[in-house]
């Protein structure tokens, strides 16, 4: 089987320090989900292909400078196909993610979150 993360590049549990300077603060610069302090940061660095796609946006999360949720945005409705490119690839997810996929009409957008478990109750 593949590593997931071959897929979806932004490793959960990686230290803030492997993107450092591809990142920027975002608002709200911290806040508390379920007792637990995350600092979201916009990716801005070298262009990525998440399942052959180029994302609007890419979101991470820290605790602690240890990556614990992701959330990538595509513009329109991609959740078929990203389903479709998951049901095709031989891998497991690591034990405690949660991957979720959203469309979004208003906005026209599709989210792919991923996370280490339920945030704050790990």
């Amino acid at each position: 089987m593949e590593d997931i993360y071959h897929y979806l590049i932004f490793k959960l549990d990686s230290e803030c320090a492997d993107f450092e300077f591809d990142l920027i603060p975002i608002p709200p610069f911290e806040f508390i989900e379920n007792n637990l302090s995350l600092e979201p940061y916009e990716y801005f660095g070298e262009t990525v292909r998440i399942f052959d796609r180029i994302p609007k946006q890419i979101v991470l999360y820290y605790n602690a400078d240890i990556l614990r949720r992701v959330r990538i945005t595509f513009k329109g409705d991609v959740t078929d196909y990203l389903t479709c490119q998951l049901d095709r690839i031989s891998v497991e997810l690591p034990n405690g993610m949660n991957l979720s996929i959203s469309y979004f009409s208003g906005f026209r957008q599709t989210i792919l979150l991923y996370e280490k478990g339920m945030l704050g109750k790990n």
